[in-house]
């Protein structure tokens, strides 16, 4: 537990303000985490500072995972600081890691910035909940696909198995190209990226799913 310590963000340089409390910093924190009492699901929480208010929020809502997003902290810091509950990210992969480890689609998410990040780092605090608005629609719509074709897939897959052991292994393969590969899948995405695929055309190995086979002979790309 780091003590009653304060640290002050620069505010582009014109300004410093303290991101805790000089006065009580532990205190401060309290009054600002009660707002999130008895709240249950996943709290995302932009800024950690030196953990007064995160640890504040974990009292306060003992029901609540919480991840903490501060790509201003270095991994050593994130990785330093222990809180029941809670996970520290730095970037976005680490956010996805954590958001799919806690997240209960079943239940609500909030977000919230510590006052003083929200104030000096403004612009990069609304372009993390623009960014990360993505993000979880993108986790939530592969869940929801997921558990949409689940059983369907799994059908598939034991009528196949037969089919599969008919065909000549992938192992003599290995070693035959060299360059990168590029699997292609219909889907949303490939007619949104369709020209890379023109571009890669004879400087990559293609290899493309049944569903976007199709399109790709018609394009001329083999």
């Amino acid at each position: 537990m780091i003590g009653n310590l304060a640290i002050a963000s620069p505010d582009d340089g014109r300004a410093i303000h303290f991101v805790h409390s000089t006065l009580d910093p532990r205190g401060d924190a309290r009054q600002w985490a009660s707002r999130w009492t008895a709240r249950e699901g996943t709290i995302i929480v932009y800024g950690l500072g030196l953990g007064h208010h995160v640890r504040a929020l974990a009292e306060a809502a003992p029901a609540s995972n919480i991840i903490v997003v501060d790509p201003h902290v270095s991994a050593a810091i994130s990785g330093a600081f222990r809180c029941e509950r809670v996970s520290v990210a730095t970037d976005w992969q680490s956010f996805k890691v954590a958001y799919c480890a806690v997240v209960n689609r079943w239940k609500p998410i909030a977000v919230t910035a510590l006052p003083a990040y929200e104030h000096c780092y403004r612009a990069e605090y609304l372009e993390f909940l623009r960014r990360m608005t993505r993000e979880i629609q993108a986790v939530i719509s592969d869940r929801c696909t997921a558990i949409r074709f689940s059983y369907e897939w799994q059908q598939n897959l034991l009528k196949n198995l037969r089919l599969i052991r008919q065909l000549p292994p992938i192992a003599p393969a290995f070693g035959t190209f060299t360059g990168p590969a590029i699997i292609v899948g219909a889907g949303p995405s490939l007619d949104t990226n369709f020209h890379l695929l023109e571009q890669a055309k004879g400087k990559a190995l293609i290899i493309a799913a049944g569903s976007a086979l199709r399109k790709l002979i018609e394009a001329g790309i083999q």
